[in-house]
């Protein structure tokens, strides 16, 4: 696949890794477990098409409420994808940053694998791989406005301009999506990304994550990313 103009930021909500095990008889926990080959893949593609950054949003603060057996399943693949893709994210020269709340996991051999991987990556400048874990946009913007009126003088914060505001967010460094991508059939962001997302370009597709692929969305991105 080859774009028409370039893209530099690609973010992704993988919706549709469940409904892709259950309309094939398997267990929810397949759908994830295929739902990493795709991410991987994407990966792959992204650096074969010279994107900067690509933001994935792997576990959102809603996904809280699923059982808690599937919540141990995820956060146990997380953290064997983090240990099993080191040597290979870094050979390819990503550098992998993780998005979020991530107290939750202190103490915990999940959270030392996570900082493992982005200490090996994090001279990597090749790609820059996001990963939104336990992220909320909408928590991280009231955690932005505590850091603010923790950190600023009322004068301050009265003169606060748009760009500094951002410096507060976790995307701090990293500029906004060109183009957000969602599999599964839903039309909607999902407290994703909502600051960032003001200006980027949206494509919805009802492909399932386990399935998806760039070229299956490929006259839809070059249609958009010509107008950046």
């Amino acid at each position: 696949m080859t774009l028409s103009s370039p893209l530099r930021h690609l973010a992704v909500i993988m919706d549709g890794n469940r409904r892709w095990a259950n309309a094939r008889g398997l267990f929810s926990v397949e759908g994830h477990r295929q739902g990493v080959k795709t991410l991987k893949a994407l990966v792959k593609e992204c650096l074969n098409l010279g994107v900067d950054y690509l933001t994935a949003y792997a576990f959102s603060s809603e996904n809280w409420k699923r059982t808690a057996k599937e919540l141990d399943f995820l956060f146990e693949l997380l953290k064997e994808s983090a240990i099993d893709e080191l040597g290979s994210l870094d050979e390819q020269g990503v550098k992998v940053k993780f998005l979020g709340d991530l107290s939750v996991f202190k103490n915990t051999s999940l959270l030392d694998s996570l900082m493992d991987l982005e200490k090996a990556t994090q001279h990597n400048s090749r790609l820059v791989f996001n990963i939104a874990l336990n992220y909320g946009a909408v928590a991280e913007l009231t955690r932005a406005v505590n850091m603010i009126t923790e950190s600023l003088s009322e004068k301050e914060i009265r003169e606060l301009e748009e760009n500094s505001f951002k410096e507060y967010l976790y995307t701090a460094d990293i500029p906004d999506p060109d183009v957000i991508v969602r599999t599964g059939g839903k039309h909607r962001l999902s407290n994703y990304l909502l600051w960032q997302a003001a200006y980027s370009k949206l494509i919805f597709t009802d492909i399932l994550w386990p399935d998806f692929k760039l070229d299956d969305i490929k006259s839809q991105l070059n249609i958009l990313v010509s107008r950046l």
